[in-house]
């Protein structure tokens, strides 16, 4: 019987941050992202930069709206 190895800190990482872009944001995320449950509050680490990447694309998309002659509202409510 072999005992299973532990994930690389890549791995580790990478599920951190998908996890928190999946609390965050309503972004499908795969299901072996929660397959750890105590993997919540290292997670918490990633928030600032998803956090900082949904700001942005919401940014882009206003600026693109606004940018082809969209009205304001609409524009922001994109």
């Amino acid at each position: 019987m072999t005992v299973p190895s532990a994930p690389s800190p890549l791995r580790r990482e990478l599920r951190l941050l998908l996890r928190a872009a999946g609390f965050l944001t309503r972004a499908p995320v795969p299901a072996w992202v929660w397959a750890h449950a105590d993997d919540f509050a290292p997670s918490l680490r990633w928030f600032p930069l998803v956090g900082a990447g949904s700001g942005l694309a919401a940014g882009l998309a206003f600026a693109a709206a606004s940018t082809a002659g969209v009205p304001g509202l609409a524009a922001a409510a994109l």
